[in-house]
């Protein structure tokens, strides 16, 4: 009687270490493309071809944010807005708009080159 309480034990624990260890969680973590902070982030050449390929089909002249995206307007659109925050700039609106899906074709490394940038003072260059 007493094995018997002792084979069921052991079995019940192996029984139960098996239906854990099967159910291992698995983790996807994304490819998020890292941005090298070494290498200056230029606001024609990096950041407006962002604003072209995602943006400018709505922040033109006249849009009703005030927001206008265009070649040529875009860099001070951006600073008569105050949509950039160079002391926090995970806190820049133009940032945590875009990140939180404002507009769902810009990529993650889109996002990271716009903090960057950012980071770096946002730049006119």
């Amino acid at each position: 009687m007493k094995i018997n309480r002792l084979f069921n034990l052991f079995a019940g624990i192996l029984i139960i270490g098996l239906i854990f260890s099967s159910c291992e969680k698995k983790t996807i973590i994304p490819d998020i493309p890292v941005v090298d902070t070494t290498v200056v982030i230029s606001f024609s050449a990096d950041i407006q071809p962002i604003f072209d390929d995602n943006c400018v089909m709505c922040h033109v002249t006249g849009h009703a944010s005030g927001l206008d995206l265009t070649p040529g307007n875009s860099y001070q659109s951006i600073m008569d807005n105050n949509i950039v925050n160079i002391d926090t700039p995970n806190e820049s609106l133009i940032y945590m708009k875009l990140n939180n899906g404002h507009y769902d074709n810009a990529s993650i490394s889109d996002y990271n080159l716009i903090l960057t940038w950012i980071t770096q003072g946002a730049l006119n260059n």
